[in-house]
């Protein structure tokens, strides 16, 4: 909600210029009066406020110095240790090695197919029809064929 601006009138009084003129006077006249009467009290106040900050400097200083040599042997290393710590705290968990992974990948990879191919191998049939031809021939000839089935060596 916006608040309505109020219209007011504007009241002009009408002043002739020699009544202008004359306020004009009295105010010069006043301020100069006020010039002369606060000049020795604003140099008296100014005199007293120079004294007074030189005194809040010499008090101040030395509680200064204490303050700047306990932020600097006490709070700067316990506020270095908050900041450490906090850091720790929003550092992300790093990543494991991309290389390790792959590796670890390649290698459980490649047993298994070691391990299918061991079990394939073994479930091969022995007796093919090439080998089947070989077991009824004689390897050597040094082994003759008898008729009982025995082979005899000579």
């Amino acid at each position: 909600m916006f608040l309505k601006e109020r219209y007011r009138p504007s009241t002009r009084v009408k002043i002739d210029r020699a009544q202008l003129q004359r306020m004009q006077e009295m105010s010069k006249e006043g301020a100069y009066r006020a010039k002369e009467r606060l000049g020795p009290t604003t140099q008296a106040a100014r005199v007293i406020a120079a004294e007074r900050m030189l005194e809040a400097r010499e008090w101040s200083a030395p509680r200064l110095v204490r303050a700047a040599h306990y932020v600097e042997t006490e709070l700067g290393p316990r506020v270095g240790t908050l900041l450490a710590k906090a850091a720790d705290k929003v550092e992300p968990p790093r990543r494991q090695r991309q290389r390790r992974n792959t590796a670890m990948k390649t290698l459980v990879a490649a047993s298994a197919i070691g391990a299918v191919g061991a079990v394939v191998s073994r479930r091969i049939p022995t007796n093919s029809p090439k080998q089947s031809e070989d077991v009824l021939e004689p390897s050597s000839p040094m082994t003759k064929p008898s008729t009982d089935g025995q082979a005899r060596i000579p």
